[in-house]
This record gives C-alpha cells, structure tokens and sequence, in this order.
C-alpha cells in the first residue's frame, strides 16, 4: 500500500443515548465535578508537587556547589594527595552525622 492510497479514517460520532439518563455513582447529587475532600487532595497534590520541585531545584544546586568545591578546592589544599585516615573518616561518617543531628533537632523542636 502507498502513502498516496492511505486516507484517514472518517471522525467517529458521539453515541448519544435515547432512554433514561444515568446517574454517575460519585455518591453526590447528581452535580459535575468531584466532591470537597477530592478538590482539597488535589490542592495538597499540587502544592507537594511544588515543594518537590523546589527541594530538587536546592538539591541540585547543593550538589554542584559541592562538587565544584572538591573539584577545585583540591589544588588549594595537600589533603587529596596525601593519605590522612582521619580526614577519610570524616568525610565518609561526617555527612550523615551531621543529617541524623539536623533531623533529630526538628524532631524535637516538633514534639
């Protein structure tokens, strides 16, 4: 078959029904839409998309911060080329210490 014989397919027609009207079962009274609580979830849905967003947005930017600090910051400093025990431990427990100390402090600034 070629490109020239192909012709596309006619619109289809709504399908209009002659009978009685069907109710939708959302549980309301016959209004459009969905009901309060679903519209304040999708409220809540957009503004945690939002945040998300932002904290990517700041991850991102903490990230490149971060790498080009180690990146360049090596020439300034003998650390890199010179094997230190001490600064491998920091720098592999230091991160996640200083995270869990963050958190633990919001968590009992909430509670």
């Amino acid at each position: 078959m070629l490109m020239s014989d192909w012709t596309p397919a006619a619109p289809r027609r709504p399908v209009i029904s002659r009978g009685r009207s069907q109710r939708v079962a959302s549980g309301s009274s016959g209004n459009c839409g969905p009901p309060p609580e679903q519209q304040q979830t999708a409220a809540a849905q957009s503004s945690i998309t939002d945040s998300d967003a932002a904290f990517l947005l700041k991850l991102a930017a903490v990230s490149f911060a971060l790498g080009g600090a180690i990146k360049y910051g090596s020439l300034l400093i003998a650390l890199p080329f010179e094997p230190n025990a001490g600064a491998a431990l920091l720098f592999v427990l230091g991160p996640p210490l200083i995270w869990s100390a963050i958190k633990l402090a919001q968590s009992q600034q909430e509670s």
